[in-house]
């Protein structure tokens, strides 16, 4: 699953109510829900009994932003969220295969039908199961039939813990003869349907167990309001393509359909999916035909997939779809997006390299792709960028773009990410959702690998800086926690960071670690022994051990077990007479349970201007290290970690002299990127200078587009001409716009003219857009002019449009409130309602007009500018605001809407005074009962110094009291 690259990741775990849960002795058991922030603490569905947790040691160093205190409860629960923790599901029963018929009724946004279910008791005296079914009609129950299992073919202790209350089977007793169809006893209290086995009769009168397959059929129907979602025309978007598209991922499927619905279990699907005709449904598996009925007017179309998958897999897309067709060696690439955006060109340009990346994918697993068929398809109003159901991805809409936006909306990352799924997520699938990053991380890390395939080292390494970057970010304001985790509200609050660019960076330092060789012989090895299985985090080691001979107990440990990175501070000394260069490196993190002191190997190289670079590999571990290197000259500069293999941080001052050295010598594209950006803040002709050469001559256009910047921030006539200059000469539209925003710093004429041009005959969307916002700068008076010529532009997206929206906001102000509130409202463009709003936030703090009107937006239809109010009106801080949120709290059926209105609320709520005095006197008592504690040990330090004084005197008396012989 993908979301938006740029956030802080789809997931957020909110502790809240910390320390008095902790000091009242709260233990509250686990919960769920599904979303990206967490309602209250329920029992969960999946709880295989009831469970005491207590808040794991730790917890507010793990689960809160770094060096904040714990925060307060607002003492409401619908606000007050605090996780719980998590075990695996157990099973009583292995499910085989899933047969759904189904119909779907567009007007009525329902779907009914049929599921049946092939299933194995997992231990002898089967009598009762559960599938999990919420908010569904059930009609009726039957068992279709019972057969014996294969002796080869039944499940053992190998494959699932034997459930409680029944008996491992180490000599089952023969089959039992087939049973005939029989009605079942059932009774559905949701979000479970509890089904009953015992009135079947069996000639054996015993019940079942392992040496039997059921098959037993469920009748139903639904509206749902969670896992299948329905698209079509409205008053306000009366051209929306008529769509009704499944969402399953991480447990929402069984809003739609009953079945298992955990990611333990894995079972082969049949789907019959009968739509109105003239309508087209795509799911899961080999296409085995349409069946037309005249009569009713529908049609029924069939898809089979062969290869076990987990439930959240499971898939339906229905509705106004065209279909276009590709090829990689013998399995067909289906492409699907509605008719309204059925230009080939378009979907061409979107999905042009999907073969290239399942070769690349396949070779690099060591392993082929493994299914019928894939298929993408392209849907409106998807929450996420894209859902890796097994052979049929769901994407969003947002991916598909025109032959002008095409150097700069590339989808190869999210083709790349989701087609990556099918092997990591779908072949192999977490045990449960604490090992996530198993699915996530392994996608995320593989944009990069086909990053590397198609664009080369540096834009591998580039791919990787923004995963390390991210992870970053959120360990340092939003909360730390370890990669693999077992404590959530619901089990959405694992997407994040954590797991998806946290966990591809955990890859990308074991290929360090590793070399190329060794880790990609034991990704593959990780793939072939774990293909078709659930598997957990120590599957991979295992794998990567056996491949390469090494113990990796320390490095799974402190990256996947533990939290942080290591935060290193890092300096050098030369010493002239003995030819040797000292690197002295520091690990300044604060230690504690969690977070660990690490040990790495890490590359430093030494850079000269006159001769070849010298790169050593040392081991660090500890709090201190000094590394000593013997050169034949004093080093122009030093470079550590040069080609970005370790998460971390890095103070490491240089001079300009040094930074010169590396933009000129550095190997790496990073570091030649790092050391230009320098140079703009360094200033100086000789920096000017350099940064005009590698806007010129550099080879790489991320070197390019920071050399922009830094001539931007360095100013002067040279700049500026250099800058103008490659504005007509550069062919790539990424340094352009770079070139473009920089130019807004120098406001002589003819830079003007060369802005002006560009807004208005520049072939990128994203340049034309840079020059609206470089023009406003540099031009603040003819503002007016310029944002009327970027409001009169068509862009993908409506980026050029968006950047005439924010300078009308900062030019105009509340003057253009009239047209903020026209453009905001629902029925406005999908793409600029969100900048409208941000926007108005800019003007609203303290204009009660302006937070009228954002408050007013609060119930909008849209799922994702909905979340956009409830955080605009947090940053606002309107205490009106904190009703309706809790409103959205306690209502919202999806949890991660749940919890960003509740979120907001709490925000809101802490900015009062009177959250303020309580947060001050709950640290006053923190510090108090510190200071008695310390106070305590002072005492007790003291009465033991007098009692070995007192000790001590004895000693010397009894000494001199006994007599020495003579």
């Amino acid at each position: 699953m993908t979301t938006t690259r740029t956030t802080a990741g789809m997931a957020t775990i909110i502790l809240l109510s910390a320390i008095a849960a902790v000091s009242s002795g709260c233990r509250q058991s686990g919960s769920r829900t599904a979303g990206t922030e967490r309602e209250p603490a329920v029992t969960p569905r999946d709880a295989p009994r009831e469970v005491e947790a207590p808040l794991p040691p730790n917890w507010d160093r793990v689960l809160r932003p770094q060096g904040q205190p714990a925060p307060l409860p607002v003492g409401d629960p619908a606000l007050d969220l605090i996780p719980g923790e998590h075990f695996p599901r157990l099973r009583t029963y292995d499910v085989r295969h899933y047969r759904i018929e189904c119909s779907i009724d567009f007007e009525k946004k329902t779907i009914c039908g049929t599921v049946t279910i092939t299933l194995t008791p997992l231990g002898r005296g089967f009598e009762r199961f559960e599938l999990d079914a919420s908010e569904m009609r059930i009609s009726a129950v039957s068992l279709e039939s019972v057969t014996p299992t294969p002796s080869k073919e039944r499940p053992s202790e190998a494959q699932s813990e034997p459930p409680r209350g029944f008996a491992a089977d180490a000599t089952p007793p023969p089959p039992a003869p087939s049973v005939s169809k029989q009605a079942l006893a059932f009774v559905h209290s949701d979000p479970k349907l509890a089904i009953d086995c015992t009135a079947v009769t069996t000639p054996l009168g015993r019940g079942f167990g392992p040496q039997d397959t059921l098959t037993v059929s469920v009748a139903w129907s639904a509206t749902p309001r969670k896992g299948l979602y329905f698209v079509g025309p409205n008053p306000a978007y009366p051209d929306k393509p008529v769509l009704a598209w499944t969402q399953g991922e991480p447990e929402d499927n069984h809003y739609w359909v009953p079945c298992y619905d955990y990611p333990n279990d894995r079972a082969t699907s049949e789907t019959l999916i009968t739509v109105p005709e003239g309508y087209r449904a795509v799911s899961n598996g080999k296409f085995i035909g349409s069946t037309s009925d005249p009569n009713a007017k529908t049609v029924t179309w069939r898809h089979r997939e062969s290869v076990p998958h987990v439930a959240y897999l499971l898939s339906i897309v229905a509705g106004d779809l065209v279909e276009f067709k590709d090829q990689w060696k013998e399995v067909p690439l289906l492409y699907y997006v509605s008719k309204r955006d059925a230009d080939e060109g378009t979907v061409k340009r979107s999905f042009a390299n999907t073969a290239d990346i399942m070769e690349c994918f396949s070779a690099r697993f060591g392993t082929p792709y493994p299914y019928e068929k894939y298929a993408q398809v392209v849907v409106y109003d998807f929450i996420y960028g894209g859902m890796e159901n097994i052979s049929a991805t769901t994407l969003t809409r947002s991916t598909l773009h025109d032959a002008r936006a095409h150097g700069d909306a590339l989808s190869e990352g999210l083709v790349a990410h989701e087609l990556a799924h099918q092997w990591w997520g779908d072949l192999l699938t977490c045990r449960d959702w604490s090992h996530i990053w198993l699915n996530e991380g392994f996608a995320t890390y593989a944009e990069a690998v086909y990053y590397e395939h198609w664009k080369g080292a540096d834009e591998y390494r580039r791919d990787m800086a923004g995963c390390i970057g991210a992870a970053i970010g959120e360990d340092r304001w939003q909360y730390r926690r370890p990669i693999v985790h077992s404590w959530w509200s619901d089990p959405d609050d694992m997407f994040d960071t954590h797991t998806y660019q946290k966990g591809g960076s955990v890859l990308h330092m074991l290929r360090f670690v590793l070399g190329d060789e060794a880790f990609w012989k034991g990704i593959a090895k990780y793939a072939q022994d774990n293909r078709g299985k659930c598997v957990v985090t120590d599957d991979l080691k295992r794998a990567m051990e056996d491949s390469s001979g090494q113990d990796l107990g320390w490095f799974f440990d402190q990256w996947l077990h533990k939290a942080g990175h290591p935060e290193y501070k890092v300096r050098w000394e030369w010493d002239e007479p003995g030819k040797i260069a000292c690197v002295i490196v520091t690990q300044a993190q604060k230690t504690d349970a969690v977070t660990p002191l690490f040990r790495m190997p890490v590359e430093i190289r030494f850079l000269w201007n006159d001769r070849d670079p010298v790169t050593r590999r040392v081991m660090l571990e500890g709090k201190e290290q000094r590394c000593y290197f013997p050169c034949e000259a004093k080093p122009g500069a030093v470079q550590f970690d040069p080609a970005g293999w370790l998460l971390k941080t890095l103070e490491f001052g240089k001079s300009k002299e040094e930074w010169l050295c590396q933009a000129k010598r550095a190997a790496e594209a990073l570091g030649r990127q790092e050391a230009v950006g320098e140079l703009g803040r360094q200033g100086g002709d000789d920096s000017a200078a350099a940064c005009i050469e590698a806007l010129t001559k550099d080879g790489d256009y991320g070197v390019r587009t920071a050399a922009a910047g830094a001539l931007g921030a360095l100013k002067g006539d040279k700049s500026r001409d250099a800058l103008l200059g490659a504005l007509a000469e550069e062919k790539d539209s990424r340094v352009r716009e770079d070139i473009a925003r920089a130019l807004g710093n120098f406001g002589e004429d003819p830079v003007l003219a060369a802005l002006t041009k560009a807004l208005n005959e520049d072939a990128s969307y994203s340049v034309r857009s840079a020059s609206v916002e470089a023009l406003l700068r540099a031009a603040p008076k003819k503002a007016r002019e310029t944002i009327e010529a970027a409001l009169a532009q068509d862009s993908h997206h409506e980026w050029i449009r968006n950047a005439g929206l924010r300078g009308l906001a900062d030019h105009e102000g509340t003057r253009a409130l009239e047209l903020f509130a026209i453009w905001a409202r629902y029925g406005g463009n999908p793409h600029s309602r969100g900048t409208t709003l941000g926007a108005l936030a800019r003007l609203g703090k303290g204009n009660r007009e302006v937070e009228d009107l954002i408050l007013s937006l609060i119930d909008d239809p849209d799922f994702g500018f909905r979340r956009q109010v409830f955080g605009t009106l947090a940053d606002l801080g309107r205490v009106e605001a904190v009703a309706p949120l809790k409103r959205h709290a306690e209502t919202e059926f999806d949890a991660r809407m749940r919890a960003a209105a509740a979120r907001a609320a709490r925000k809101i709520l802490q900015a009062q005074p009177a959250y303020k005095v309580a947060s001050l006197l709950q640290e006053a008592r923190k510090l108090e009962k510190q200071a008695e504690a310390k106070e305590a040990e002072i005492r007790k330090a003291t009465l033991q110094i007098e009692d070995w004084r007192l000790e001590a005197r004895k000693k010397r008396l009894e000494a001199e009291q006994t007599p020495i012989p003579r």
